[in-house]
């Protein structure tokens, strides 16, 4: 047609431009005849050459590209796009493009050419930059001191070798291909790296760290997509046995049929179905008579049915054909459990004890050990039960009574605590306890005696009396204070409380109280509360400058009370060398 022949005219003439070198000229003619054929793919492929001679290679690229996508299987566009390629200083991309072509024809000359000529501008260049970069890194004047400074490097500094590296890498840092295999140039490499950009180590970080959780996170997904899988099978598996006809399980082989069978009976067993479940363990049994996980797990039924008797029997006879096969210590130490079991059911404690020793005797389990823990506490407490005997413990208490009028306290806390063991609830032996400590000069161990007394019996008032005395002991006045004032509330007629309540209150009379009793006091929360009081805070500040103060605030009922209180602790004091402020 005449579109045609004009497209082609247009081609021709801007062949002969191109050929006269006028390559203006010839992308005029060639845009023409693009024009009038838009689908032809030599026309893009001459305008790209013509462009790539202008050194216009943005557009040579377009060209190129276009003439690729009109068709794919030509070499010669490929060949058009590498050269617009290693003009715009994209050598990796050239080689690539280059590389593509060669597929299609692989002898083509102009393309092994281009791809010779991207490949070595590729490697000068990337050379080029690695010198650069390394330079810029190895010859930091501070090379030295970011040595020295660096944990990881200082100890470096006295190997001669070290340094002689260091020195030729600062002379021609391309010397470092010679060195990379050596740990200590890459950790320098690392060092500087992370000096010059720490910015793109800490991203490099942050990648590498949410690489490691991805990777993390896919194993963890893996894992749990294989447990879910093998469960299925399982599970598939399991069902398969479980709805087997019994002429099917007949064809089996006795292991086989053992197992199909033990497998229905504790399917059975978790359903409570027990007279199945025991069924199916005989039958598993009767097929294989040499395991005896049967026979224990039988007696795991009869135990729960209450069949205690047919229970044991099955554990004694697991153990005796155990014994002849020579089954595996943890399926006899099962069958010595499931007898301690039975005996513990039975309030046979000792018995139970026996075999439970038996079965770590056999195999050691945490279950086991924890049962035997258990089960000695169970028997501790019952042999205290039958200890105890009213009669016997009076019997006692009267004679720890008799020696502490004689003096002998060490002999009479024998006698009391054997009458506590007798009955253990009566509140006086503690407190008889309490003061025998006193008098061997235990006051800790007498207050926690008055404690347990008092714990049986708040009201006992001469339990007070006695923890009053601990305190002073201890050097606590404000608690002492507290238990006297207390015993003397539930018994006023009691002479040694009142007479203790005076001691404690006139205390401070007797000069400066010892530090001990202040610091104790100091502890106390309502001495804490007392001088938070804006009052008593006032008082304080006044007994600085006038030694009436005291006696003023004394007048007034509720601050005497919080003043005597005060006294006592030696928290301040009164008369000649005051404790206080």
């Amino acid at each position: 047609s005449r579109t045609k022949m004009s497209a082609e005219e247009a081609k021709n003439k801007g062949n002969a431009a191109f050929s006269a070198k006028n390559f203006e000229e010839a992308i005029e003619h060639f845009t023409t005849a693009i024009g009038l054929d838009a689908g032809n793919h030599v026309l893009y492929s001459n305008r790209s050459a013509a462009y790539a001679s202008l050194h216009k290679y943005t557009e040579a690229l377009a060209d190129a590209d276009k003439c690729i996508s009109i068709k794919p299987d030509w070499a010669k566009g490929y060949s058009r796009k590498g050269a617009a390629q290693h003009g715009l200083g994209d050598f990796e991309g050239a080689i690539e493009t280059y590389n593509a072509g060669l597929k299609i024809e692989p002898t083509n000359a102009m393309l092994k050419s281009g791809l010779q000529e991207a490949d070595h501008e590729f490697k000068m260049n990337a050379g080029q930059q690695a010198k650069q970069s390394l330079g810029n890194l190895f010859g930091r004047p501070d090379l030295l001191d970011i040595i020295v400074s660096s944990p990881d490097l200082a100890p470096y500094v006295a190997q001669q070798d070290f340094m002689e590296m260091v020195q030729n890498l600062q002379k021609d840092p391309l010397t470092f291909t010679q060195y990379q295999s050596d740990p200590r140039c890459m950790t320098l490499l690392q060092v500087l790296l992370q000096r010059s950009n720490p910015d793109m180590f800490a991203k490099m970080a942050e990648k590498e760290q949410k690489e490691m959780k991805k990777r993390e996170e896919d194993a963890e997904a893996r894992k749990k997509r294989e447990e879910a899988e093998k469960k299925a099978a399982l599970a598939a598996e399991t069902e398969r046995k479980l709805t087997m006809s019994e002429d099917d399980i007949a064809k089996l082989e006795g292991k086989e049929q053992c197992e199909i069978y033990k497998m229905r009976g504790t399917a059975a067993y978790k359903a409570k179905d027990f007279d199945n479940a025991l069924k199916a363990y005989t039958k598993g049994f009767e097929a294989d008579r040499t395991n005896i996980s049967l026979l224990t797990n039988r007696a795991a039924v009869h135990f729960e049915m209450g069949n205690l008797d047919l229970a044991e029997a099955d554990s004694r006879e697991a153990i005796k054909v155990g014994r002849e096969c020579r089954a595996d210590f943890a399926s006899l130490a099962r069958a010595f459990e499931r007898l301690g079991n039975i005996q513990l059911k039975r309030g046979n404690l000792n018995e139970a004890m026996d075999e439970y020793n038996n079965s770590m005797l056999e195999n050691r389990t945490p279950s086991v050990e924890k049962k035997i823990k258990d089960l000695k506490a169970k028997i501790k407490l019952q042999e205290a039960e039958a200890y105890k005997d009213a009669g016997k413990s009076a019997e006692a208490k009267e004679k720890g009574n008799a020696l502490v009028k004689e003096g002998s306290f060490p002999a009479a806390i024998t006698a009391y605590e054997e009458a506590i063991k007798r009955n253990p609830k009566d509140h006086t032996l503690y407190s008889n306890l309490a003061l025998c400590y006193l008098k061997l000069m235990e006051p800790a161990r007498a207050l926690a005696h008055c404690n347990t007394a008092l714990e049986l019996e708040p009201t006992f008032a001469r339990a007070y009396l006695r923890r009053g005395n601990a305190y002073v002991m201890l050097r606590e006045m404000t608690r002492a204070l507290d238990d006297f004032q207390h015993g003397c509330e539930l018994d006023p007629s009691n002479a040694e409380l009142k007479e203790a309540l005076q001691r404690v209150k006139t205390s401070y009379h007797r000069g400066r109280p010892d530090e001990a009793v202040t610091q104790n006091a100091l502890k106390d929360p309502v001495i804490k509360q007392i001088l938070a009081d804006p009052v008593v805070k006032n008082l304080l500040t006044d007994m600085q400058t006038d030694a009436s103060a005291v006696q003023r605030a004394m007048a007034d009922p509720d601050m005497s009370v919080k003043i005597e209180r005060l006294l006592i602790a030696g928290v301040v004091g009164i008369g000649p060398g005051p404790a206080g402020h």
